[in-house]
């Protein structure tokens, strides 16, 4: 395991987990880190919220060289009163 996974792992708390993994093949060869995180909002009104976030980096030469975060707004919609409707066929 590289330097950076081990700073990674030690860097995980409540809020916010790290799981490295090596891909061995394929179009996503390399070391890459995913990190599942607890974001807090605080709109304007003082209300506050949380939302999930995902983001998975790869790494190379102990830099991040491409990141991909996905965000779970659709609990975070419901929460907010929106109701979700399939298309109309």
């Amino acid at each position: 395991m590289s330097p950076f996974f081990q700073n990674q792992l030690k860097r995980s708390g409540r809020k916010s987990k790290f799981a490295p993994i090596a891909i061995l093949e394929g179009n996503e060869k390399g070391e890459w880190v995913g990190n599942w995180a607890e974001l807090r909002i605080v709109y304007k009104s003082g209300e506050e919220d949380t939302i999930w976030a995902n983001t998975n980096y790869l790494i190379e030469n102990d830099k991040i060289v491409r990141s991909i975060t996905l965000y779970n707004e659709a609990d975070m919609l419901r929460r907010l009163g929106y109701e979700m409707l399939p298309p109309q066929y």
